[in-house]
């Protein structure tokens, strides 16, 4: 089985939203900080709880606006400047190891690499470690049976997906 093909910029902002929903937990103590910082200097400038209601409803725009629009202008603007993540690339599968040719590189990755696997609408995250990954986007894959003989591998040589 191959996979061959490039990241889209679209890719990678899914992968990162992909991230997001694979991770919760960081998501939220970020958002959680920003917030109580904000709220923290509404209470040391105010002397009345109700003189903090628009502090309030200010953290909980800014955090809205924060992962509505600028995490993924953030995404797209880190995408553009890796050129290396713009090029197209080959995994050839099989059931000891997976090959690897890119332009920039090529070698041999084992299975036991990958600690887990998410898949999302339109693509697979393999991740090496908590917060590095590889990104599979499935249009890369000849065939939705090969998506689906992907799928079946992942499983047999990392798990379940988590």
């Amino acid at each position: 089985m191959k996979f061959h093909g490039p990241v889209t910029e679209a890719d990678f902002v899914s992968a990162q939203w992909l991230y997001i929903a694979a991770n919760p937990k960081a998501v939220l103590v970020r958002l959680g900080l920003i917030i109580g910082i904000i709220v923290l200097v509404a209470i040391l400038l105010s002397r009345e709880v109700m003189e903090l209601m628009p502090f309030f409803l200010a953290a909980l725009v800014f955090a809205f606006l924060l992962i509505i629009f600028y995490w993924p202008y953030r995404w797209k603007m880190y995408y553009r400047r890796q050129k290396a993540l713009q090029a197209s690339f080959t995994w050839e599968f099989d059931g000891d190891s997976i090959q690897t040719n890119s332009p920039l590189a090529q070698g041999t990755v084992q299975w036991e690499v990958f600690s887990r696997w998410k898949e999302g609408n339109g693509l697979f995250l393999l991740f090496q470690t908590e917060r590095m990954m590889n990104i599979l986007p499935k249009h890369g894959f000849a065939s939705d049976e090969d998506v689906d003989a992907f799928r079946e591998l992942l499983k047999e040589k990392i798990g379940p997906k988590r």
